[in-house]
């Protein structure tokens, strides 16, 4: 199976949202086991010359073709800007993850002890089944991201926007 992460460095790399900015990451090697199933990198690109990706760059056929269409077509490129603002939140970056963890793991805990709150999914938790892959990946940082649902589902939450337009008992 191919794999394919976006990451959005907007989020957390440039910590301030000064800068709109994402990234691409992809193991060349997972994608060229897989060539049969891309056509547009195996069949010729009239709009670039009849250019095949994976003859002309290999392994490295889909990060290229990422690269040159979306460029060519939407000036796809950081600008040295918005690539300044990023490396200035990445300085701070080790600081703001281990808050980030022990705030989202309080928020959890919380939740977790919550009685209107049905479950909590946040990979920090000792009792995630994911815990084992967040102490062997992650050193026991889960990052910032949880999820929960509430008795009743979706209706009841939905007037819950702030703590002060939750209904009573919340």
């Amino acid at each position: 199976m191919a794999r394919i992460v976006v990451h959005s460095l907007t989020k957390y790399l440039a910590a301030t949202a000064t800068a709109s900015a994402g990234c691409w990451w992809t193991p060349a090697s997972s994608l060229a086991k897989h060539a049969d199933k891309f056509p547009r990198l195996n069949t010729p690109d009239v709009s670039y010359h009849g250019v095949v990706y994976t003859e002309a760059l290999g392994a490295a056929a889909y990060i290229g073709r990422a690269r040159v269409v979306p460029l060519r077509n939407m000036g796809a490129a950081l600008s040295p800007f918005n690539s300044f603002l990023i490396l200035q939140g990445i300085e701070t970056l080790a600081v703001r993850m281990d808050r980030i963890c022990t705030n989202t793991l309080k928020i959890a805990e919380y939740l977790q002890s919550h009685a209107k709150v049905r479950w909590v999914n946040y990979a920090g938790l000792p009792d995630s089944p994911a815990r084992p892959l967040v102490d062997r990946y992650m050193g026991g940082r889960a990052s910032g991201i949880l999820t929960f649902g509430v008795d009743g589902g979706a209706r009841p939450a939905q007037g819950c926007r702030t703590p002060s337009s939750c209904s009573p008992g919340w």
